[in-house]
């Protein structure tokens, strides 16, 4: 079986080695996910493959992004089958909030990165 997992930030050593060299646009876009312990993460991703899901995802931002990737994935159950069905045209407007707040952050870090190459 194969399967597929959206892990979000997990606080881990290889996420505070990344962070070392990360742009400050990345920090900032990553921190709106929030940050999972490794428990969490690997707990989550065991269960799925205990319960023979396809998709495993942390959070609401995995959820999201499972719902929105998912229409040609196969499901365990209807009550996966569901929100896909039912909220994947609620969740792409919910997705549109979230480009227009990483683009504002985007913009805003450009910006600010300009205004000190003229100071």
């Amino acid at each position: 079986m194969v399967s597929i997992a959206f892990p979000p930030d997990t606080d881990t050593p290889g996420l505070e080695e990344e962070n070392k060299t990360k742009s400050v646009i990345t920090k900032e876009i990553s921190q709106t996910a929030g940050l999972y312990t490794a428990d969490q993460v690997a707990d989550s991703i065991l269960h799925g493959i205990a319960n023979g899901r396809y998709q495993m995802w942390v959070g609401m931002d995995g959820l999201f992004l499972s719902i929105l990737t998912g229409c040609m994935s196969p499901v365990h159950s209807l009550f996966e089958a569901f929100p896909q069905i039912f909220g994947a045209s609620v969740f792409r407007l919910v997705s549109m909030f979230y480009l227009f707040s990483f683009n504002s952050i985007v913009q805003k870090g450009v910006a600010r990165e300009e205004s000190k190459k003229t100071q």
